[in-house]
């Protein structure tokens, strides 16, 4: 009889769970993959369609109960007559069962209605992340075809280009002939000389003469006026 160790039962043991590990994970790595079936796409109709139609159909069900209530009023007036009652009540029960029917459609349409708002919105707002999806795509080009280095060293180029034109104006525009001048000598020059008027009209006044000023030229003699010069021939003669 043989007999075991539990030390070698243990090893077998070990070495069985590590065999089995590695093969299932071989398994899983082989494994093929189940292929999923194709969903068919849905081809019916829209929901704003469907809606529709279950709005044409709350019609017809208006219409059937109206034709009820006819029917009620007609078999309640001929309630002693065989079977009346049994007709309006029968009636009665279809009206029942028609605006049930119609409550459950118009909560059904009502739902429908509020997907179909729902997936315009959607549609919107595809619509509306793809415009700017394509805008900031746009922009980015247009940014990149920008060189702000070179943008900010013609903005420089166009002040330097600016200083240097008032430098030329300023240039253009200097009077070489006062250059050197001093403004206030000018102005004690131009005082003197309205005070060397002032004396002299004030001469030619007590005189009655016409005495040539100082800074007129001395050949520069006035010709006297038609009533003075009688005048003078007159004093002559």
């Amino acid at each position: 009889m043989l007999y075991f160790t539990p030390i070698f039962l243990q090893s077998v043991q070990t070495f069985w769970v590590r065999t089995n590990k590695k093969t299932g994970k071989m398994n899983r790595i082989f494994e093929k993959k189940k292929e999923e079936p194709k969903k068919e796409a849905y081809t019916g109709p829209s929901l704003t369609e469907t809606a529709g139609k279950m709005d044409e159909r709350v019609t017809e069900i208006d219409a059937k109960i109206a034709k009820c209530d006819e029917e009620i009023k007609k078999h309640m007036s001929q309630k002693n007559s065989v079977g009346g009652k049994q007709r309006a009540l029968q009636a009665l029960k279809r009206k029942k069962m028609l605006e049930q029917q119609r409550n459950q459609l118009m909560g059904t349409q009502f739902n429908l209605e509020a997907m179909a708002f729902q997936q315009e919105n959607l549609e919107t707002t595809v619509q509306t992340v793809g415009a700017m999806k394509a805008g900031t795509e746009a922009m980015r080009e247009q940014m990149g075809a920008i060189d702000i280095d070179a943008l900010a060293e013609a903005q420089d180029d166009m002040a330097d280009l600016m200083m240097d034109m008032e430098e030329i104006n300023e240039m253009m525009s200097r009077n070489y002939t006062l250059e050197g001048m001093d403004e206030g000598a000018l102005d004690e020059e131009f005082a003197a000389l309205e005070e060397e008027m002032k004396m002299e009209q004030f001469d030619q006044m007590m005189t009655g003469g016409q005495a040539v000023p100082s800074y007129l030229p001395a050949n520069a003699v006035p010709t006297p006026s038609a009533p003075a010069a009688a005048k003078e021939a007159e004093i002559t003669q």
